[in-house]
Order: C-alpha cells, then structure tokens, then sequence
C-alpha cells in the first residue's frame, strides 16, 4: 500500500476568509488516498473549517505563537512535529510575517518542501502593519518554492525572485447563478423588488467598508429603495466602526449585517450588484465566486486586472468620488443572462477541479525534488 503523502499548510487560522477557501477548495478535491492536509494554526481558539478538515481526514495542530509571542517555543515545536510524522513531506505557508521563523524550524527539522505563498499585495498602514511588512521581508529565505496568487502578489513578497501564479481556483457549479437561491435569500433578507448591493469580506483596514458605505449613500439618492448587505466577519473594532458610521448616515433600516454562512453562493445570487473598493488585495476568491454568479462587480483599480476574468468586471479607481462609483453601480444591467459568469469563469481556468488535479501532482512530484 502506498504511503500517504501529507502536506501541512501553516494558517492564522481557518475561519472563513478568501486563503482559507481557497486551500478548502483544492482541499475538498484531492485523492486523499494519496495526499492528505494537515493544518498548523497560530491561534487557540477553534476555526469555522475545523470540523469539514477533521471530517475530511485532515489533522489540526495549534501553537498559538500570535498570542503568546513565543518564536522560540513555535520553532521547537515545528521541528518536533515534523520529526514526530515524517509523513509531512511538504510544509506550505500562507503566514508572510511568522515564515521566516516557520521555514527555518522546517529546513532543520528536515522537511525538503518548503512552499512560501504570497496572498496579498500591501499591508496596513499601522504599526502593527508595519511590523509584519518589516517581517515579511525574511518570509521566504528559506522556501526554495515560491506561489503567488497573482503576478502583482509575488513581485511584492517576493521581488526579482522568480515564482509561480496558483489560480484561486474555486467550484463553480457551486458559485453559478441560483434563481431559486436568490428567491429564498431575498425573502431572508426581507426584500423583494429592492436594489441589493453586497459585499463579502471580512471587517479589516484593507476592505475599505467606510467607502462602501459612503458609495451606499449616494446609491441610495439614485434609487431610494436600494440595501446594502455586508457579509463577513474579521476585526470586532473595524466591524463596530463601520456600524457606527452606517448609523451616522442615517441608513441603518437600509443596511443587513448577516452571520458569516457556509452558503456565500446564495448571496451572490441574491445581490445585483457586488462592491469590492479595496486599498490593496492578492487576487480576492470572493471576486472570482461573483464573477461566476454572473454579477455584476465593481472592483478598485488597486486590484491586480487578473481578476478581470469575465465581462461582469469592471473597474474603478479610489481617486473618483463615491458619486461617481454610484452611478455606474446603479447603471448595472438588470437584464443579462447571469448563467454566462460560469462558463466565462471556467474558460478563464478557475474551475476547482481542474486546478487542483494540478496542484497535488506538483505536491507529489515535491515540485520537482522528489
């Protein structure tokens, strides 16, 4: 019997954001009689994906090193678990700040794979943004495979260093266009008829949610039955900050803030029209998954043009004023044939089980060092 092949992705955490989906969606479509997941998390508390990963198979380790600020204690601990299952052949991290410290517990405690994988673009402009940026500068001294889930994301991780594109691939028989979703999430959601501009992502500086809600505003005095719907969860005082501005605005009998689900496709097809003004992104799932739902989008032009992968795309610049992302969000076509976003998703290579056939046999060709 061959030996299974595991492979440990070091995470925050697995709640429910974009690099977590992400890894679950290739995660849900191996052969996991020849590879399996193991995840190492950096804080104590339980994720949103823990049960589907034990129910999968997978094995969760926890060394909350973010909260206990022990690096010595975490590279102790990484070199005895790897020694402990020499199953782990490949350690894949998504953690820029804490890799230097995670690959260098890795080389000595022997692991030959080493994937570093750059998911974003920029950092917070705080000082503990600065900190991990400051960090992230040793991520990947000693990775020898580099990831990127965007051109623009591995030139910022990594500069002049050469590395791959990985896809954020995701389902899209899941993500396509539902009419009766969209039917029964509205009548959740307490609409009928009304304009419903969404959001999914999770509260942080990145989102921008205050100009989403400056955008709402203006929306609102184009088309006064408009919702706003903000999906996610993320930072407690970024999330409470944007409630209390929605409440200065006057629009909190206009604004839903629903729990995070494990059905987001159901929201993309309830929503007619989808707002993503980041400051800074890798490649976000959530723009593909709308995409796919045939919605039409509005993303910043601080988002890498890969994410254009359908005609449902547009684009945005931060220096334009909210009334002017109001309008083009309210000229979005209502009459367009929505089951298109799938079919121009997948031609643009984003179909999950495609993409990860392609991912686990590099996984077990150890990229080429096995």
């Amino acid at each position: 019997m061959t030996e299974i092949m595991h492979v440990l992705h070091s995470v925050p955490d697995m709640n429910a954001g974009g690099l977590e989906n992400f890894i679950m969606n290739v995660y849900r479509n191996v052969d996991r009689s020849r590879i399996q997941f193991d995840f190492l998390q950096h804080h104590s508390y339980d994720s949103f994906f823990d049960h589907e990963i034990r129910s999968l198979g997978g094995r969760i380790y926890r060394y909350p090193v973010v909260e206990n600020k022990n690096v010595l204690g975490y590279q102790r601990y990484i070199k005895s678990l790897l020694r402990q299952h020499p199953e782990i052949r490949v350690v894949h991290s998504h953690m820029s700040s804490l890799s230097f410290a995670f690959f260098a517990a890795a080389k000595s405690g022997g692991c030959a794979v080493r994937i570093c994988h750059s998911h974003s673009t920029s950092h917070d402009r705080s000082l503990k943004g600065w900190t991990k940026y400051a960090l992230s500068r040793f991520a990947a001294k000693d990775a020898n495979v580099l990831l990127a889930c965007s051109t623009e994301a591995g030139r910022y991780l990594f500069g002049s260093r050469e590395f791959q594109v990985q896809r954020n691939v995701i389902d899209t028989t899941r993500f396509a266009f539902d009419a009766v979703a969209r039917r029964e999430t509205r009548r959740q959601l307490g609409v009928s008829e009304e304009f419903v501009v969404g959001h999914i992502g999770r509260f942080s500086y990145a989102k921008n949610h205050s100009f989403i809600v400056q955008i709402f505003e203006k929306v609102r005095q184009m088309r006064p039955e408009a919702r706003l719907v903000l999906v996610g969860d993320g930072e407690p005082e970024v999330k409470e900050s944007v409630k209390a501005l929605v409440h200065d605005r006057g629009l909190d009998g206009a604004v839903v803030f629903p729990e995070v689900t494990d059905s987001p496709e159901h929201f993309y097809s309830a929503f007619d029209a989808f707002l993503f003004p980041s400051l800074f992104e890798g490649l976000p799932l959530t723009g593909v998954e709308a995409q796919c739902s045939g919605l039409p989008c509005f993303f910043s032009d601080s988002i890498t043009p890969e994410l254009n992968v359908s005609r449902f795309a547009t684009y945005l610049s931060l220096s334009d004023s909210a009334t002017n992302w109001a309008a083009h969000v309210c000229a979005a076509p209502a009459c367009v044939d929505r089951a298109l976003g799938r079919q121009e998703v997948e031609a643009a290579g984003y179909e999950a089980v495609a993409g990860s056939k392609v991912l686990v046999e590099k996984y077990l060709d150890g990229f080429g060092m096995f």
